[in-house]
């Protein structure tokens, strides 16, 4: 009698959560809401006021959750409406027995920002989200997606086909080009690392 169906745990976890909002300390700074995308319930936080300026989407990256933004809220909040939002497969979103590509969840972001945010906006991701940002902004457009930012972000996720494609398009990998080991004409200048005292504290600033 404990036994819930799968698609049914997460409408009571979502209706967990909405209850166990209001007993949060932070809740003046943002709130959990629950929105549907192909029928599958999303969670997303949303917190500011209705202002002159843009709202935010913040993508989290792989593995994460919308819980990741949640020391951006504060300051955001007070220029911008926020929001954030579980990727399908993540965080307390529900996880369907099907096949993720980036395609999946560029649709996913494309279609929050057309039916929850419905306002020009801008668009930032770190990780897998960095990329799933960029392609929901390239594919909605200047008309509602006013700027992109990228955050330590990853590029796209493609097949051992499409991956040896390129491969033989471009001459090698961008190591290769550098160390002069592959058969191209493009010339790449020699990477130099970002030290490790600036990456500590930009992860610091952000997290």
């Amino acid at each position: 009698k404990d036994l819930i169906e799968w698609r049914e745990w997460h409408r009571v976890l979502a209706c967990r959560d909405i209850l166990m909002d209001l007993t949060r300390s932070d809740i003046d700074c943002m709130q959990y809401r629950y929105w549907r995308h192909n029928g599958f319930l999303v969670r997303y936080a949303v917190g500011g006021l209705e202002t002159d300026g843009p709202a935010v989407v913040l993508v989290h990256g792989f593995g994460a959750s919308a819980d990741q933004w949640h020391n951006q809220f504060e300051e955001l909040s007070k220029d911008h409406k926020v929001y954030a939002v579980d990727l399908l497969g993540f965080g307390h979103a529900e996880k369907p027995a099907i096949s993720y590509t980036q395609y999946f969840w560029e649709d996913q972001v494309k279609m929050f920002g057309k039916e929850v945010v419905r306002e020009p906006y801008f668009v930032a991701g770190n990780s897998i989200g960095g990329y799933t940002a960029l392609s929901a902004a390239a594919g909605t457009g200047r008309e509602y997606v006013k700027g992109v930012v990228l955050l330590n972000s990853a590029g796209r996720m493609l097949s051992a086909e499409e991956y040896v494609s390129e491969l033989e398009a471009n001459g090698g990998t961008v190591k290769e080009r550098m160390v002069g080991t592959a058969d191209s004409a493009v010339e790449i200048s020699e990477y130099k690392p970002i030290p490790n005292w600036l990456l500590a504290a930009g992860g610091k600033a952000l997290f």
